[in-house]
């Protein structure tokens, strides 16, 4: 999870992010991936 400029944020935009050294892919998404309810069921 991370902020973008919102100039770069359109919905779906592919980006790469660096974590400790090792660049990621990441995709802008409308809804946060990150659930603090645990309301979404996982596998």
């Amino acid at each position: 999870m991370g902020y973008v400029d919102p100039g770069y944020a359109e919905i779906d935009t592919q980006l790469a992010i660096d974590i400790i050294g090792v660049r990621s892919p990441a995709v802008v998404r409308q809804e946060p991936m990150f659930d603090p309810a645990h309301e979404r069921p996982r596998s």
